[in-house]
Formats: structure tokens, sequence, C-alpha cells
């Protein structure tokens, strides 16, 4: 009869304040009142509960200090009605629970490991008639952020003008929020979201992209992703046309870009320049998509003199540039002296035509009359 009066008083105050005890929790509290002959006066007291927020992986202790217990049985019931202690035993066959007493009103537990699963409410239970007291303690879980899906460890491999999408997804709890960086320095994006889209790529886009999972816990996820955009080769020259002195020596450069780097030759009358006596090939990497490729001439004759083609070539394309290289014409200075009334006067400057024999000069006064200067 009593513990039938008890189970009627436990449902009229949970439709009175509107919260209920799980039906398992109502049926071991019967079994607790049957058990104990219970017949004290003073009402045991709890102290107010203490909510528990935990990170998953940790450890959790749950407080209930009870004083004035006497003869009364304290119970520990999870969210889902099981009982986990009673008294000082511990009843769960869960190896991660135990109990903790350092003093005597203390009747905490402490849940190892803990997972989101162990999230909710826990009642610390205490047999008292008619009906039971109850302590609430809520277990809030934060799960950290976590990157799911495979590893991806090669580059992401586009052409210039196609679109990139990079996809990066994330467990944890409260949600993650997913923000992207480049070169893990720069936020490529004003709003967080699990995919990055990069329309119309170029070259310029290359490089490490970084999505970053966080909760709001100091520990966040983070996954790179190498994007390569391949290109069609382009040559650029230093000088397309350059004078030079016949018998001197002179290094022609031209730059070439491209991805993959592919090949960059210099080339005259259409045959690839080997290093020779006559001709030396210094590259220099000016990154991983551009080599700066010199080419030095030596004692320079009249058949070295003409185009040379720098010709670059890789799986997309090829392109050319091209230097002339033309033998300088030597000018002639000198000067002589004017008798005019008795003094030397100066000339203008004079200068013949290009296109005719004659050289240029200049008449100074104060020279000897033979002096002539090849330039």
């Amino acid at each position: 009869m009593d513990v039938l009066l008890t189970r009627l008083k436990l449902e009229e105050m949970s439709q009175k304040h509107h919260y209920h005890l799980p039906q398992l929790v109502s049926k071991e509290i019967k079994v607790l009142l049957a058990l104990e002959d219970v017949a004290v006066y003073t009402q045991p007291v709890f102290e107010d509960p203490s909510n528990v927020t935990a990170i998953a992986g940790n450890n959790a202790k749950l407080q209930c200090k009870v004083h004035h217990l006497e003869n009364y049985t304290v119970a520990w019931v999870n969210p889902r009605g099981t009982i986990l202690t009673r008294g000082y035993l511990k009843i769960t066959d869960d190896t991660r629970i135990s109990t903790d007493r350092n003093v005597d009103e203390d009747w905490n537990i402490i849940i190892r490991n803990i997972s989101f699963e162990d999230r909710g409410f826990y009642n610390c239970v205490i047999n008292t008639a008619p009906f039971p007291s109850v302590n609430r303690v809520h277990l809030h879980v934060i799960v950290p952020p976590r990157i799911i899906g495979r590893v991806v460890h090669a580059p992401v491999v586009v052409r210039e003008g196609e679109t990139v999408t990079l996809v990066c997804n994330a467990t944890g709890y409260p949600l993650p929020k997913i923000h992207w960086f480049r070169d893990r320095i720069t936020n490529v994006t004003d709003l967080p979201g699990d995919t990055l889209v990069i329309r119309n790529i170029t070259r310029h886009c290359a490089g490490e992209y970084q999505c970053r999972a966080n909760n709001g816990l100091s520990r966040e996820d983070t996954r790179v992703f190498k994007v390569e955009v391949h290109f069609a080769p382009e040559v650029s020259m230093l000088i397309p046309r350059l004078g030079i002195t016949l018998g001197s020596e002179t290094v022609l450069q031209c730059s070439c870009s491209s991805s993959p780097i592919g090949v960059c030759v210099w080339k005259k009358d259409g045959r690839d320049l080997r290093i020779s006596g006559k001709y030396e090939l210094n590259p220099y990497n000016e990154g991983h998509e551009t080599i700066t490729l010199g080419l030095t001439i030596s004692h320079i004759q009249e058949e070295d003199l003409g185009r040379y083609e720098c010709h670059a070539q890789n799986e997309l394309g090829q392109d050319s540039g091209y230097t002339d290289l033309y033998a300088r014409l030597r000018n002639y200075a000198f000067s002589y002296r004017i008798q005019t009334s008795g003094a030397a006067h100066p000339c203008s400057h004079c200068s013949s035509d290009p296109q005719t024999d004659h050289p240029r000069f200049w008449i100074s006064p104060g020279a000897d009359e033979n002096t002539k200067e090849y330039l």
C-alpha cells in the first residue's frame, strides 16, 4: 500500500510541476522504499546542485551533498533510468563509474572517459516518505570538432580557367563552424561554410588551402588541401634586340613560365644549342613555375649573328620568344684645326646620313689634325 501511495504521489508531483522522472526511476524508488524500514523524523537536505560541463574523453564528477541523511539511503540514477549506485554500493557494471566520498555528506560519483551519449540529467535520489527526494544534476558534454572523411595527400590538380570545389565536413558538439584559409594565414571567406568553390581559377590561386573546424573550444581540427593550377608555357624576353661588337662575349636571357614546368631551351636556325666552347647555358629557378635561362655566347663572329629563339613546351602547349643579335657599327670621331683670321674657331656638330658611307664625326678646336677615335 505504501509503495502504491508513493507511486501516486510521484505521478501527482510530476503533473503539478510539469516534469517527469523516468519510469524506471519510479520502479527503483519503490524497491528502495520496500527494502528500507525508515522511521526517522528529520528530513535530509540537499545542497544546491551543480550542473557539470565536460569535454568528451575527460572525466566528470557529479556531486550530491546531503545533510541529515540519518537512516535514509542515497541512490544515483542515470538519464536512461538505470541505477548506478545505492548507498555505498555500485550497482552498474559500467567500469567507468565509481563513487567518490571525501566526507560523510558527499555522495558523489565519477564518470571516466565520458562520451556524448552520457549527457543528460542524473538523479540523486533519497528514499524519503511519502515520496522520494530528488536532486537533479545536468551533465553537459562538449565534443571537440573532428574533420571526417578520407585524408587525401595528393594535390588537387586543375587547369587554368576551371572550377575547384573543396569540401570539409566536421562533427562535434556544438556543431563546429568551418573557416577557410589560404597558405594558413589569409581568411578567404567572409562567412563560415563546409564548401569552398573557386571559379575561373588562375595560376595566382595555386597554393595551400586550409579548413579549420572550431566550436568554441581551444582545440580545433584542421585539414590542408594543396591546389596546383596547370597552364601552357609563356616565354618573355629580357632584350628582344641586342647589338654587339664582333669578337666579344654576350649573354642572352629569357624567362619560361609554365605548370608543369616542362622544358625550356635556346635554339638557333631550328636546332637546340648545347653546352660547348661556344655556348654556355645557365638556368636559374625563380620559383616552382618559372625558370630564367641564360645563354652565354663567346667570341662572337659573323656566323653567330641572327635570331635566337627561346622555346618552352609542356603537355598543355608551347611558346617561343626571340632575340635578334646584330653587329654594332663602329663610329669614327676626329678633330682638326680650322684657321680663320689667324684664330681657331670651333665648328658645330656635324652628322651624316647613317645609310651612307660617311661616318659620324665631331669637330672640335685644339686637337691634332689627324686624330681619329674608333668607337
